[in-house]
Protein backbone atom coordinates (compact mmCIF):
# COMPACT_ATOMS: atom_id res chain seq x y z
CA UNK A 1 0.00 0.00 0.00
CA UNK A 2 1.11 3.41 -0.97
CA UNK A 3 0.18 4.99 2.14
CA UNK A 4 0.60 2.54 4.25
CA UNK A 5 -1.17 2.62 8.03
CA UNK A 6 -2.89 5.82 6.57
CA UNK A 7 -4.83 3.39 3.74
CA UNK A 8 -8.38 2.38 4.62
CA UNK A 9 -10.38 -0.51 3.46
CA UNK A 10 -13.40 -0.46 1.75
CA UNK A 11 -16.07 -1.51 3.74
CA UNK A 12 -19.03 -3.62 2.38
CA UNK A 13 -22.53 -3.82 4.12
CA UNK A 14 -25.11 -5.99 3.17
CA UNK A 15 -28.54 -4.36 3.68
CA UNK A 16 -30.65 -4.80 6.67
CA UNK A 17 -33.72 -5.84 4.78
CA UNK A 18 -32.02 -6.93 1.94
CA UNK A 19 -29.63 -9.11 2.99
CA UNK A 20 -28.66 -10.63 -0.74
CA UNK A 21 -27.96 -6.86 -1.33
CA UNK A 22 -24.37 -5.34 -0.86
CA UNK A 23 -23.56 -1.46 -0.99
CA UNK A 24 -19.83 -1.18 -1.16
CA UNK A 25 -18.29 2.05 0.40
CA UNK A 26 -14.34 3.77 -0.85
CA UNK A 27 -12.72 5.65 2.18
CA UNK A 28 -12.94 9.42 1.51
CA UNK A 29 -9.64 10.66 0.54
CA UNK A 30 -8.42 14.50 0.53
CA UNK A 31 -10.10 14.97 -3.01
CA UNK A 32 -13.83 14.01 -1.48
CA UNK A 33 -13.18 16.32 1.21
CA UNK A 34 -12.40 19.01 -0.67
CA UNK A 35 -15.33 18.57 -2.78
CA UNK A 36 -17.89 18.23 0.70
CA UNK A 37 -15.85 21.48 1.25
CA UNK A 38 -17.00 23.00 -1.58
CA UNK A 39 -20.81 21.82 -1.80
CA UNK A 40 -21.13 22.68 1.90
CA UNK A 41 -20.52 26.53 1.02
CA UNK A 42 -24.39 26.31 -0.46
CA UNK A 43 -25.92 25.65 2.14
CA UNK A 44 -27.52 22.57 1.40
CA UNK A 45 -29.84 20.61 3.49
CA UNK A 46 -28.93 17.25 5.77
CA UNK A 47 -30.16 15.02 3.44
CA UNK A 48 -28.12 16.97 0.08
CA UNK A 49 -24.99 16.25 2.76
CA UNK A 50 -25.88 12.60 2.84
CA UNK A 51 -26.43 12.18 -0.52
CA UNK A 52 -23.20 13.90 -1.50
CA UNK A 53 -21.46 11.93 1.01
CA UNK A 54 -22.71 8.83 -0.38
CA UNK A 55 -22.44 9.36 -4.21
CA UNK A 56 -18.73 10.66 -3.55
CA UNK A 57 -17.87 7.46 -1.62
CA UNK A 58 -20.04 5.05 -3.91
CA UNK A 59 -17.51 2.07 -4.89
CA UNK A 60 -20.25 -1.04 -6.36
CA UNK A 61 -23.05 -2.15 -5.23
CA UNK A 62 -25.08 -5.50 -6.79
CA UNK A 63 -28.62 -3.54 -6.24
CA UNK A 64 -31.21 -3.53 -8.83
CA UNK A 65 -29.32 -6.16 -10.79
CA UNK A 66 -31.75 -9.22 -10.50
CA UNK A 67 -34.88 -7.09 -11.89
CA UNK A 68 -33.04 -4.59 -14.24
CA UNK A 69 -30.33 -6.96 -15.26
CA UNK A 70 -27.72 -4.21 -14.13
CA UNK A 71 -26.97 -2.84 -11.03
CA UNK A 72 -28.71 0.65 -10.28
CA UNK A 73 -25.88 2.28 -9.95
CA UNK A 74 -22.06 1.69 -11.68
CA UNK A 75 -18.79 3.52 -10.32
CA UNK A 76 -18.28 4.77 -13.99
CA UNK A 77 -21.47 7.09 -14.21
CA UNK A 78 -21.40 10.56 -14.07
CA UNK A 79 -21.73 11.91 -10.61
CA UNK A 80 -24.57 13.52 -11.14
CA UNK A 81 -26.11 10.32 -12.21
CA UNK A 82 -25.25 8.40 -9.04
CA UNK A 83 -26.05 11.91 -7.00
CA UNK A 84 -29.69 11.79 -9.14
CA UNK A 85 -30.35 7.94 -8.35
CA UNK A 86 -28.95 7.83 -4.53
CA UNK A 87 -31.85 10.82 -4.29
CA UNK A 88 -34.26 8.56 -5.80
CA UNK A 89 -33.69 6.01 -3.14
CA UNK A 90 -36.07 5.52 -0.04
CA UNK A 91 -34.91 7.84 2.86
CA UNK A 92 -35.03 4.84 5.41
CA UNK A 93 -32.39 3.54 3.00
CA UNK A 94 -30.23 6.48 2.74
CA UNK A 95 -30.03 6.34 6.95
CA UNK A 96 -28.63 3.35 6.98
CA UNK A 97 -26.16 3.66 4.29
CA UNK A 98 -25.50 6.86 5.67
CA UNK A 99 -24.85 5.23 9.29
CA UNK A 100 -22.17 2.71 7.79
CA UNK A 101 -20.02 5.61 6.24
CA UNK A 102 -19.86 6.75 9.65
CA UNK A 103 -17.86 3.49 10.44
CA UNK A 104 -14.98 3.86 8.08
CA UNK A 105 -15.09 8.14 7.57
CA UNK A 106 -14.71 10.23 10.42
CA UNK A 107 -17.04 13.19 10.13
CA UNK A 108 -18.89 11.34 7.43
CA UNK A 109 -22.30 9.63 7.50
CA UNK A 110 -26.31 10.05 9.27
CA UNK A 111 -24.72 9.57 12.75
CA UNK A 112 -22.41 12.88 12.76
CA UNK A 113 -24.95 14.64 11.10
CA UNK A 114 -28.13 13.72 13.34
CA UNK A 115 -25.95 14.44 16.64
CA UNK A 116 -25.30 18.06 15.17
CA UNK A 117 -28.97 19.09 14.38
CA UNK A 118 -29.57 18.22 17.94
Amino acid sequence: MIFGNYSKDNLIHKLEKEPDIFWKFRAPNSGDEIAMERFMRRKPTTSEILIHELALTFEETNMGAEEMGEPYLDKELPFDIIFDRIQEMPYELLLELSGKLALIAKGWGSSNKEAEQE
